[in-house]
């Protein structure tokens, strides 16, 4: 992968059509949407100063950024105008005192998305939406943008006051714009952010904030908030990278839900660059780096992008990510007068697993010795993602190398 998005600045984020992405430049004072070669399509001032952006997120409907205020920090909530200007809607700022004091880095906003069912018509109260199993009493939801003739490109804002089926919704205020079928409805709950300093002296903290007015819902201390610098809300989940790993954690417990494995180890394989902010859209996470590492010539090269910013990317269909071979006993005797035949014996094990550390199922792995002969040269992985095979030494006397290869 060559370079791509080529933005000046450490935050990015797509639109919900994956077409285009969005960053924040304090130099210039604008928001710049750009395609995924780089090229600009469009810089969109901005009504309010904005200082260095740590991380921008976009809802289907507004943007959010972080910015490190140096005693404190600030989220912002911001939309396009009609006279293409970005609008500052709301700030939360949040300063050090005696208990909290914020080294912020990160942002991640929970918000949701559906659909309409039905054509629905300015005055109604009541609708159904396709889905419903994320929608909740209480949230504030925007509808649109209409498709609805006369309509077009319109939104109507309100709040769900009741749900008396999984998927019709009673709201208040009424609708004020008429909508088509399959129009979108989004709806953002709370906003995280993740700081290196947490209450008590201690290293790691993830602080909760209602959504609409910024009022603090749950503190999560754990040194596994440390350090973090790029987060996102995608699949329902919330997102963050540590160290190898994407982390998913449920938005309401913020309890861990899965891990991915992603590669960002340098060339020489010793410790992990940064991703300076996540996104995501269908089946794939954006990562905001400085460099791309790949194999070459048996080892790794890298792409240097500093001092620009493109995204690496990790997909979240399942794929073949782990294979390891295992021999039990790992030594053997070699063939000779006088040794037990099981003594030359070693039961190769291969276990295949995907990004999440999931068994792969059904996939075949062809195997090769250069030492004595194996059982069978190729096996189908189990339910375990697993093929086991007997290994029987020759004659000769050294190391053997057992390689396995999944199709």
């Amino acid at each position: 992968m060559v370079s791509n998005i080529q933005i000046e600045h450490g935050n990015f984020t797509v639109d919900r059509v994956g077409a285009t992405f969005f960053t924040l430049n304090h130099e210039s004072q604008t928001l710049i949407e750009k395609n995924s070669s780089g090229s600009v399509i469009f810089n969109y001032l901005i009504d309010a100063s904005i200082l260095e952006v740590q991380s921008l997120q976009y809802d289907g409907v507004y943007f959010w950024s972080l910015e490190d205020q140096g005693v404190g920090f600030r989220v912002r909530r911001w939309e396009i105008s009609s006279s293409n200007v970005l609008t500052k809607l709301n700030e939360f700022s949040f300063a050090n005192e005696v208990i909290n004091t914020y080294d912020v880095n990160a942002l991640g906003v929970e918000s949701y998305s559906d659909s309409l069912d039905n054509q629905e018509v300015a005055g109604t109260t009541e609708f159904d939406v396709v889905d419903g199993g994320t929608v909740e009493i209480g949230d504030r939801i925007v509808v649109g943008p209409s498709t609805a003739v006369g309509f077009e490109g319109l939104f109507s804002s309100t709040t769900v006051i009741g749900k008396p089926t999984a998927t019709t919704l009673q709201v208040s205020p009424a609708l004020d714009k008429t909508f088509s079928p399959a129009d979108p409805v989004f709806f953002t709950r709370s906003f995280f952010v993740f700081s290196d300093t947490a209450p008590a002296g201690l290293d790691g903290a993830l602080y909760k904030y209602r959504a609409h007015d910024g009022f603090p819902l749950a503190l999560n201390v754990s040194n596994m908030f440390n350090g973090v610098t790029a987060a996102t809300f995608f699949s329902n989940k919330l997102l963050f990278v540590r160290g190898g790993e994407v982390i998913w954690l449920n938005p309401e417990s913020q309890s861990i839900f899965k891990s991915q494995a992603i590669d960002i180890l340098n060339e020489a394989r010793t410790e992990y660059h940064i991703s300076h902010d996540l996104t995501g859209f269908s089946n794939t996470i954006y990562r905001l780096e400085q460099q791309r590492v790949f194999p070459s010539g048996g080892g790794f090269d890298t792409e240097e992008w500093a001092p620009l910013f493109n995204y690496n990317t990790s997909g979240t269909v399942p794929e073949i990510y782990f294979i390891a071979v295992k021999a039990d006993p790992p030594m053997v005797h070699k063939v000779a007068t006088g040794i037990p035949a099981d003594e030359t014996k070693s039961t190769i094990t291969v276990t295949v697993l995907d990004q999440f550390r999931t068994p792969v199922f059904n996939r075949i792995v062809d195997l090769t010795s250069d030492g004595g002969p194996l059982s069978s040269i190729q096996e189908t992985t189990d339910i375990n993602g697993q093929i086991q095979v007997e290994y029987t030494a020759d004659s000769s006397f050294g190391e053997v190398t057992i390689t396995a290869e999944v199709t």
